[in-house]
């Protein structure tokens, strides 16, 4: 095989049902040739053989799923073989044209490429709140531009400037947020990309999204104080203002849906029903956040991966009855 211009980084666990859709989805790419597929099982000794047709351009790496989040992904990215690697959740599937998209934008200066993110099982559970709640900034329609900050877990990047933050990068790939902010901080420039399009599955229980969102701020919360110098003080001084943050947060996801709405983008009436999901999952990051600080990262990492790859999320009804499709965007 000659060398692949994308590698695909896609992470897989006990929820073994869920990865065949996204590879079809990349499969089904113009450009599905040019890239290597890097499939990281991180599944459990319990969990079902990993039953994958994989192409000849895609690898197999396996991965003790004891380990953190970011530490799986950095060494994924070590070992991809492309200028330009992609993360992929196996909840995402990408629409046509992502691959030569990302590429394309990637000729550019750009060291960061994030995409519009669709929802991919709307109207299941809460999904939609959830796709609003995390996804704001990269409803459609996204507007391209320089950002200072992508849709994480499912952005690509220039392999050289990941690596240039060597050991680092298995933490900064735990809260990828502080990664672009590293890069950023470096002069790298990010954009998003609309032509880049992915379908997000999201969860679909306010339980489980406010078991994440505690999760994923426990170890952001533990690594906030030292990657930006913050002093003791301030660090007592932010642990203080933690109950804020729902409030903050709450406030920031109306204005943008108004945004949205007044743009002619809809949105108008999904705002009253955001607004209380919204308010007791993002208690769950104030929460984490504050424990981060106090008790610091812990186990959270570990969890964290556990419930990226294996927590319950309701899947579109043709998936569910083991059909295979391209998504269909779904219009905000």
């Amino acid at each position: 095989m000659s060398e692949p211009a994308l590698s695909v980084i896609l992470l897989v666990g006990d929820r073994r049902e869920r990865a065949p859709g996204c590879l079809a989805s990349l499969l089904a790419q113009d450009l599905a040739q040019s890239m290597e597929m890097l499939v990281v099982d991180a599944g459990t000794s319990s969990a079902p053989p990993l039953a994958l047709e994989l192409p000849p351009n895609a690898r197999l790496l396996r991965i003790a799923p004891t380990t953190t989040f970011g530490r799986v992904r950095a060494e994924a990215v070590r070992q991809a073989r492309a200028p330009i690697v992609a993360f992929l959740e196996e909840h995402v599937r990408v629409l046509p044209g992502w691959a030569a998209a990302t590429l394309r934008a990637h000729a550019g200066p750009w060291a960061g490429v994030g995409p519009e993110v669709h929802n991919g099982n709307p109207g299941l559970g809460v999904s939609d709140v959830v796709w609003r709640m995390n996804y704001w900034r990269w409803l459609p329609p996204a507007a391209r531009g320089e950002s200072a900050l992508l849709a994480g877990h499912n952005a690509s990047y220039k392999r050289a400037a990941l690596l240039e933050f060597s050991e680092r990068l298995d933490d900064l790939l735990q809260a990828e947020v502080l990664l672009q902010w590293a890069l950023v901080g470096r002069g790298h420039k990010l954009l998003v990309e609309p032509q880049v399009k992915i379908a997000h599955i999201n969860e679909t229980t306010l339980g489980s999204i406010t078991r994440g969102y505690y999760l994923w701020n426990r170890c952001f919360g533990a690594m906030r104080p030292g990657f930006c110098g913050w002093s003791a003080a301030t660090t007592i001084i932010r642990l203080l203002l933690t109950p804020l943050v729902p409030w903050v947060r709450l406030a920031r996801l109306a204005a943008a849906l108004a945004a949205l709405a007044a743009r002619g983008a809809g949105h108008w009436t999904s705002i009253p029903g955001s607004l209380l999901p919204a308010l007791v999952a993002e208690s769950g990051s104030a929460l984490g956040q504050a424990a981060g600080m106090l008790l610091g990262e812990r186990d959270a990492g570990i969890r964290f991966l556990d419930y990226e790859l294996n927590q319950y999320r309701a899947m579109p009804s043709a998936e569910e009855h083991g059909e295979r499709h391209s998504p269909t965007p779904q219009a905000a």
